[in-house]
């Protein structure tokens, strides 16, 4: 299992370019804080590859019978969960990049879906590049995306980022989360699709928006929506805290930990679960539709706050 490293003084990264550019292990080094979780070995990688790191989602979550109508025009992508008949969370986490660029503290992988290759379903050309950079501010996760037809492109992205909930080591049960969500979206527990019903309270959110949420004493799997693009993990004895900001076009957030003790997945998505089929209204859903010939950037950062001498 191919790894690349970057670094500087302050923090270091791992990325695995064999299963989508994932950057799986995020060091900083004069504390030591591990804040991303990351595998011990190549099997338990394979096994499990979208519980480790910052698997690459596109298109996110779950799209119910696994094809959607956009501007009059139906994509159909493989259903791969048979017994739910859905598409879920695409193919990129598990896709090889072989086109890519280092230095001593960046790496830029690129990937092209054209007319001779398609990605899935996707009736469009287009490109982007996800580059992940390290400096005394933590690390840096750029994705740009580029539509290279003449036709308006739907776009939906996701990370299905796996914190580390014990960041210093230690007891899971001293670490709290802040998270501020306004509202929850029912799902059917069957096939994991939206009902369209909308909870405005439920019970983490006001432990979420006070960051007195303990992930490590519930079993959790909720589609959220947030009010900004911060999550926080603190320490509750040291003060230190584990820092996620995210752009502000993911404005949802899908969080699990299926029941686990030691991690927490916070997974930034630019719009609904299922945003094309459940909800219609492309602005409510939070699908981004591209013109042609247009780029999106969207900008992620992850770091380390030493809060223990204050």
């Amino acid at each position: 299992m191919k790894e690349i490293s970057i670094e500087n003084k302050k923090y270091k990264a791992v990325i695995l370019p064999e299963f989508g550019g994932n950057c799986v292990r995020l060091t900083e080094r004069i504390s030591g804080a591990e804040l991303l979780r990351f595998p011990d070995s190549e099997e338990r990688m394979k096994n499990t590859p979208l519980l480790f790191g910052m698997p690459l989602l596109l298109p996110p979550n779950r799209i119910s019978g696994g094809k959607f109508i956009f501007r009059g025009r139906e994509y159909v992508l493989p259903i791969n969960e048979p017994e739910i008949n859905n598409h879920c969370h695409g193919e990129l986490y598990k896709t090889p990049f072989t086109d890519y660029s280092v230095s001593a503290d960046s790496v830029t992988f690129r990937f092209f879906s054209r007319e001779d290759n398609r990605y899935l379903g996707f009736l469009h050309d287009f490109s982007f590049e996800l580059t992940y950079s390290v400096d005394d501010n933590g690390l840096t996760q750029t994705f740009s995306i580029k539509n290279e037809s003449g036709e308006v492109m739907p776009f939906a992205l996701a990370f299905h980022t796996t914190l580390n909930l014990a960041f210093e080591g230690g007891n899971p049960d001293e670490y709290s989360l802040y998270l501020p969500v306004s509202c929850d979206f029912e799902r059917n527990m069957k096939n994991f699709i939206p009902t369209g019903k909308i909870f405005y309270e439920f019970e983490e959110k006001e432990e979420l928006n006070q960051g007195k949420w303990k992930p490590s004493l519930h079993a959790i799997t909720k589609s959220v929506k947030v009010e900004n693009g911060k999550a926080v993990i603190t320490h509750d004895k040291t003060g230190n805290t584990l820092v996620y900001e995210c752009d502000p076009l993911y404005g949802y957030r899908h969080i699990f930990n299926g029941g686990n003790r030691d991690f927490i997945c916070i997974e930034p998505q630019t719009c609904r679960i299922d945003g094309l089929n459940v909800w219609k209204d492309e602005k409510k859903s939070g699908v981004i539709a591209i013109n042609g010939g247009e780029s999106v950037k969207l900008v992620n950062r992850l770091y380390f706050i030493d809060n223990s001498q204050n």
